[in-house]
């Protein structure tokens, strides 16, 4: 007899244990049901504020992307016009492509390349 309380003692105990824990498993789905619906809920209030930042953020990439293709071409037809400076044999010729490269490419290296070049034709 003794066996058979034992075991439905055991039985009660391991039941009990398993609807703790299938009540642990729901109040887990609860609290990360809640946190979604609370992410969801910022989103939808915040919905304007986001899209105005991913706007800004694509016109970013985009803005910037243009200006490092702008400051690539103007490198190159600063090197461009400096190659064809160093190459010219009339000098007055090549002095005034040198000047326009130092006045027309000043942000870049070729037009400090081409103010040592004409301060050494003078």
């Amino acid at each position: 007899m003794n066996q058979k309380t034992d075991a439905k003692k055991n039985a009660e105990a391991l039941e009990e244990s398993l609807e703790e824990s299938k009540l642990q498993a729901g109040i887990e789905e609860l609290k990360r049901d809640m946190r979604s619906a609370k992410v969801i809920d910022w989103v939808q209030t915040n919905q304007k504020m986001l899209t105005m930042v991913a706007v800004a953020v694509v016109g970013g990439l985009i803005a910037g992307s243009m200006w490092l293709e702008h400051v690539k071409t103007e490198r190159a037809s600063a090197a461009s016009m400096y190659e064809s400076a160093v190459l010219e044999q009339d000098k007055s010729k090549q002095q005034t492509l040198l000047s326009d490269v130092a006045r027309d490419y000043r942000g870049t290296s070729y037009a400090a390349m081409a103010q040592m070049l004409l301060a050494r034709l003078d």
